[in-house]
């Protein structure tokens, strides 16, 4: 990639590193929130409703939450849920957000929304959900309280594109330290790639001379 090019396309490159930045400090967040509500809450409560346990709270919980009465495992699929509901909607909310500035300036100067200005919404709206959805949270869960990453993360084996990369390393049918990492880099390397298709289309359709996608 020439000097010259990179000049071209510095609008592009430098809103995408701030996007995936801002998109990190949203997962951030949402560890925060999955390291004192899972640690405190849903763990407190899968430990002591295990299979053997049938007194009143337990009971009254799993009906609820429409669970089988020995069901322990399934006990924080709602909580997870809620997590995936907001990082899908950090992605609806970033999106529109971007979508919205690139239509008002485009509104004063009386032209359409242009492709690029699309193309650099999507890298904000999927900054966020994309590292949540390939395991960055995961990775955080670990890091931000100064633990060890578990060489084996069972809990995984059937949670979202862990169900395809758990099967990268190791043991095919549980996701382990490595398919963790490796998930995380694809995650990264999505979003970097969307950047780069951005940069492209910015210098194909001669965009270079505007100061911003």
């Amino acid at each position: 990639m020439s000097l010259d090019y990179l000049q071209k396309t510095k609008p592009v490159f430098s809103e995408g590193v701030f996007a995936i930045l801002i998109g990190f400090i949203a997962v951030f967040s949402i560890t925060a929130t999955d390291i004192t509500f899972h640690g405190d809450y849903v763990l407190v409560i899968e430990s002591w409703c295990h299979a053997d346990n049938q007194d009143g709270f337990c009971t009254d919980f799993r009906e609820k939450h429409d669970l089988g009465m020995t069901e322990q495992s399934g006990i924080g699929d709602k909580y997870y849920e809620r997590l995936l509901a907001q990082a899908l909607e950090i992605f609806i909310i970033l999106f529109a957000v971007r979508i919205v500035f690139a239509y008002l300036l485009q509104i004063s100067a009386r032209k359409r929304i242009r492709i690029t200005s699309i193309l650099i919404a999507i890298v904000w709206g999927a900054s966020a959900s994309t590292l949540f959805l390939f395991g960055i949270l995961d990775t955080f869960y670990y890091v931000f309280q100064e633990d060890s990453i578990p060489d084996q993360l069972e809990w995984l084996n059937n949670v979202g594109v862990f169900t395809e990369t758990k099967s990268f390393t190791g043991d095919p049918l549980i996701v382990d330290k490595a398919d963790l990492f490796i998930t995380n880099l694809i995650g990264i390397g999505i979003l970097i790639s969307l950047v780069f298709l951005t940069a492209f289309v910015f210098v194909e359709n001669k965009l270079t001379s505007r100061g911003i996608a």
